[in-house]
Order: structure tokens, then C-alpha cells, then sequence
């Protein structure tokens, strides 16, 4: 059955919140049985619309790097503010999905994606961060599970409210922000999925969900950070299985760019030689690339025998 949203107001006034009961059921009861099918429980993204092409002239656009790098500072603010939130009814069954905009810098030298979860993913965050961390989460509070009146818009903007505050939070505190439970509540779980359509070699299905998993880690981690390099090459090596040369060669850049002179980069002798090949394969220059294997070679790295990048990103998993 097709699901229904009903969106509320994220202005709507919030001062006097009923404590009465009603007729709704609370999310205690639909916890465990609500139907898989009425969300992406690993969070889905409503951006980045996949505009490549197969086409041997293919055009990566001149801006590539702008367009697929985070250029805010890495020190810029993050904020995330819920956007929307609606009640979606499966049969007897419903819940409410809250729509995170994550916001990286301020006007106009900034980014955002959205992710959307719902309450019993917030709660399985902060369940698995106290456990942790248990002395850190002692002073962060998150919004308690009611019985009754879940579904009250009045309800749903104090909670949604209450949301941005626990995220930011979190995201303020270094060791809660790089924790495993923060990635796995935004990507790890969609990444999952992904290295296993790579694994099964269904390429042109990794490559929108690749795109992304890599913009919420930029959001979230910046450009210069080891998961954001990591899905990089996975794009790379996605796109050059797919045929789209010009593509794999503009994320080749864009990795490149990013581990910049760190020649200790686990994926940098793969990505090297698959850049070499697809530059050549374009007729474009790779002196550049040529001369940075060769340094590799000189510190005694067997650049030769390296294995192919999508091996090494398939055994990194």
C-alpha cells in the first residue's frame, strides 16, 4: 500500500504541548512492525540527480571539482535542522520521518544534503553511543519516547526541535562526531549496501548511491577526510567499469586533489596507475602522474604489482 505523508508546520506553535491521550497509536507499539517497505531505514538522500553519460564524447563540466567538492572550510559550522516531518501510515502501522537538512558553512559558501530517519533510528543512535560512551552522554539529553500523541503536529515540532539540538550536540563533541555509531546512523549502512552491489559488479547501480554516501561525508567529515577519499576512489573505479572514462578520470582528479602530497594514502599507487590509464585512454596529459608513480617506485613502493583499485576497495570493507 502506497504510503501517506502529512506534513506539519515546522513553525507551528510548540508553547503548550497536549499530555492528554488519543486515539493514535504511539510509536511504542509500531517499533517492530512497521512494513520495511515505507522508508529507506539507511537514510535516503533528495539530491545530486545522476547526469553522466555512456556517450565516448562525454563532457565532465569544467567546474567538476566545484561541483563535486565540498568548498566550505573543514572548520565551518555544520548545522542540521529537521525540515520536514510526516506522519507515513502503512495499514494499521505508521510513523513519523523526519527529514535532517545537514548544512555545512553559511550563505553563500555552503552545502547541504538531507537524510531522513525516523524516531526508532535516533533512538538506536543514542542507545549504542551510551553504551560507549556512557560518561560523555551522561549531559545529552534526547527527546524521550511518548505513548500517546505522537503523531500531533504540535508534538512533531517539539521533537523535531529537539532533534537539531541532540545533532548538534553530538556533532560538537570530536569523539561522538568520528564515532562508528555517528557514520552508521548517516552512511555506514548504505555504503554497506553499495560495496555489495560493487561486489556483484552491478556498477551503474553503486554509482548514484556512491555519489550520495560521498556528499553526506563531506557535509559531515570534509574533503580531506579518509572515508570521503575512500568512496572517491570507489567512484573512480565504478565509473571507469562502467565505460564512463571522462567521469572515472574527474573523480580521479577530485581524490587526487584531496590526498594532495600524502603518498602513504593506502589507495594513491592504485589510483595513480587507473588515473594513467584513463588519461591516456582520453589523450589527455599524465606526465603529472607518471612522475609521482615513479617517486613511489624510488621509495621502494612495488607500484607493479599493486592490485587494481576496486580490489583494494572491496577488501577495505
Amino acid at each position: 500500500m502506497a504510503s501517506k505523508l502529512r506534513k506539519f508546520n515546522k513553525n507551528s506553535n510548540i508553547d503548550n504541548v497536549l499530555d492528554t491521550e488519543d486515539d493514535c497509536e504511539g510509536e511504542l507499539s509500531l517499533a517492530d512492525d512497521v512494513d520495511e517497505m515505507s522508508i529507506n531505514i539507511a537514510g535516503k538522500l533528495t539530491i545530486i540527480p545522476d547526469e553522466t553519460s555512456e556517450n565516448a564524447n562525454e563532457q565532465v563540466p569544467k567546474s567538476f571539482l566545484d561541483e563535486h567538492s565540498n568548498v566550505v572550510s573543514k572548520h565551518s559550522k555544520v548545522s542540521f535542522e529537521i525540515c520536514n516531518a510526516g506522519v507515513v501510515k502503512n495499514g494499521l502501522s505508521k510513523h513519523v520521518l523526519y527529514s535532517i537538512i545537514i548544512v555545512r558553512g553559511c550563505g553563500s559558501d555552503s552545502s547541504s544534503v538531507i537524510v531522513e530517519k525516523r524516531y526508532s533510528e535516533f533512538s538506536e543512535l543514542n542507545a549504542n553511543l551510551n553504551k560507549r560512551y556512557p560518561s560523555i552522554m551522561t549531559n545529552i539529553s534526547f527527546p524521550p519516547k511518548l505513548v500517546t500523541g505522537n503523531f500531533r503536529p504540535e508534538n512533531i515540532a517539539l521533537r523535531s526541535r529537539s532533534f537539531e539540538q541532540y545533532l548538534s550536540h553530538l556533532y560538537s563533541i570530536e569523539v561522538l562526531r568520528l564515532s562508528p555509531d555517528f557514520a552508521s546512523f548517516f552512511y555506514k549502512q548504505s555504503l554497506s549496501e553499495t560495496h555489495n552491489l560493487l561486489a556483484s559488479s552491478e556498477f551503474s547501480s553503486a554509482l548514484p548511491k556512491l555519489k550520495n554516501i560521498m556528499h553526506i561525508q563531506q557535509s559531515l567529515l570534509g574533503d580531506g577526510h579518509e572515508a570521503v577519499i575512500a568512496t572517491q576512489c570507489a567512484l573512480v573505479a565504478a565509473a571507469s567499469q562502467t565505460g564512463q572514462t571522462l567521469l572515472a578520470q574527474g573523480f580521479a582528479d577530485l581524490a587526487l586533489n584531496n590526498i594532495g602530497r600524502d603518498d602513504h594514502n593506502h589507495f594513491l599507487p592504485a589510483l595513480l596507475v587507473l588515473a594513467i590509464r584513463l588519461c591516456w585512454k582520453l589523450g589527455k596529459d599524465k606526465s603529472d602522474l607518471e612522475s609521482r608513480l615513479v617517486a613511489l617506485r624510488a621509495r621502494g613502493i612495488d607500484v607493479d604489482k599493486t592490485e587494481p583499485l576496486i580490489s583494494l576497495i572491496l577488501a577495505s570493507r
